[in-house]
This record gives structure tokens, sequence and C-alpha cells, in this order.
């Protein structure tokens, strides 16, 4: 199986200095958005604009890292999937990297799944057959 991860389009939404009430002082408030979709609201609490926009940035691309992961596990369950990622296509469980094994082909990559998956097969089949003589 390939997995291809989907683009996301990640945006920050207002952007903007306040004081919300119970707070002694302004801050820097913004929203963040994923494919027009409301994902969460943050504060920055160091009054300075480029501060609060890097901050903004690097919390967007830790949440888009989980939802990736997130989407990524929901499509492809408990098998082990091929992915390509750092120039390669790897082969991968569960969001992990499972082996080592790192091609620049696609049909070569489906190859050794196929090999992992019939090595898996005939493994069950010996530890089954060892506790049912």
């Amino acid at each position: 199986m390939f997995y291809e991860p989907p683009t996301i389009k990640g945006e920050i939404r207002n952007l903007k200095q306040s004081r919300p009430d119970g707070y002694s002082q302004d801050i820097f408030t913004y929203d963040i958005y994923f494919d027009d979709q409301f994902h969460s609201n943050h504060h920055c609490y160091i009054l300075d604009r480029e501060f609060a926009i890097n901050e903004a940035k690097k919390q967007g691309n830790f949440i888009r890292v989980r939802v990736l992961l997130e989407q990524e596990l929901a499509a492809v369950g408990d098998k082990r999937y091929i992915k390509f990622e750092d120039s390669y296509y790897q082969i991968f469980h569960k969001g992990k990297l499972y082996c080592c094994f790192h091609s620049t082909s696609l049909d070569e990559a489906k190859q050794y799944l196929e090999k992992l998956e019939l090595e898996d097969n005939r493994n069950l089949y010996y530890l089954h057959k060892s506790f049912n003589p």
C-alpha cells in the first residue's frame, strides 16, 4: 500500500493585540486554521509582533504534523505502508519508520513490502504449528 500525505493549507488569522478579561497586560492572540477550518486559538505574552508571528508559525507547524499523522493513521490503519519521505520510498507502520529499507523506486519498495508480508505469514504459520502439533 502506498500512502501519499495530503497537502494541508494552514493559516494564521485574527492576529491582534488585546487585553482579554482577567489579564493585567496586553497580549497577542491568534487563531490557527487548516483548510479553512478553525483548529485552535493561542496567546503570545511577548509584545513584539514579529515574535508573535514566529511563535504562531511554530505552533502551526507543530499542530500540522500532528494533524497529518492522525490522518495518516486513519487512512492506513494497522497495515505496513510505503511513503515517499526524504527523497526515498520507505516502509512505515503506525506512522513510524518500520525498517531502514530505502528505495528510489516504488516498485522495489512494493516488492520488499510483499516479501515482509510473506515472511510474517510464514512465521505465523510456524508459530501456530509449534503450539498445535
